[in-house]
């Protein structure tokens, strides 16, 4: 499945870098952040169709940034506030990690000093709402208006554009993506999906 392949190389060169750091000082890190990048990968290869519990989509994106955590240590600093009501809810493959790579990538990684990623998921009104929100460096007007174009900031991994579409492709043109940022306050980047469109679509796929 092209999408499955789609993993940032960028991400495991320098997570690859990290770790032959760890070699030479802490070999037992090393072990551990290797057993973590097989892991991830795993998780990747092995999904199949098109919906994943919100549970295993967690547990990839806790994979991914003990990974990240790896290489920014100190700098990275994440928040978790999850609702473990929605885990057995299902929701398209690959739909958190890349926003969570993205505030990493573009918010955390350029800013000066240590950075916040937060990770919400809650259930409102029928609908699964999943935040992911930084402390860095913003997004410029100009970036704004080109964050939804093809392929823009994905760095050969599945950029905001491809989660975007997917989205509004299977629950409707109001599932989109909704993003708000201010230079040097942040981001956030909004998911809302329907239980029940969730739930049929998953029927669907599995037909």
């Amino acid at each position: 499945d092209a999408l499955h392949a789609q993993i940032n190389p960028h991400f495991l060169f320098n997570t690859l870098n990290a770790i032959i750091t760890y070699s030479r000082t802490h070999p037992e890190t090393a072990r551990r952040l290797l057993i973590r990048l097989a892991s991830f990968f795993r998780q990747a290869l092995k999904r199949h169709g098109h919906f994943n519990s919100v549970k295993e989509e967690i547990e990839y994106v806790n994979t991914y940034i003990i990974l990240e955590k790896a290489r920014f240590r100190e700098k990275l600093k994440i928040k978790r506030d999850l609702d473990p009501a929605l885990y057995d809810y299902q929701v398209p493959v690959l739909t958190l990690q890349p926003l969570v790579e993205n505030a990493i990538k573009h918010g955390v990684q350029p800013k000066v000093g240590p950075g916040t990623v937060e990770i919400i998921a809650r259930l409102v009104n029928g609908e699964m709402l999943f935040i992911i929100r930084d402390d860095g460096v913003g997004i410029s007007s100009d970036r704004m208006s080109k964050v939804f174009l093809p392929g823009y900031g994905s760095g050969n991994g599945v950029g905001l554009s491809n989660v975007h579409e997917r989205l509004k492709s299977l629950f409707g043109e109001d599932y989109g993506l909704r993003i708000t940022s201010e230079i040097n306050k942040g981001t956030s980047v909004y998911v809302r999906i329907p239980v029940k469109k969730a739930l049929w679509q998953k029927e669907v796929a599995a037909q």
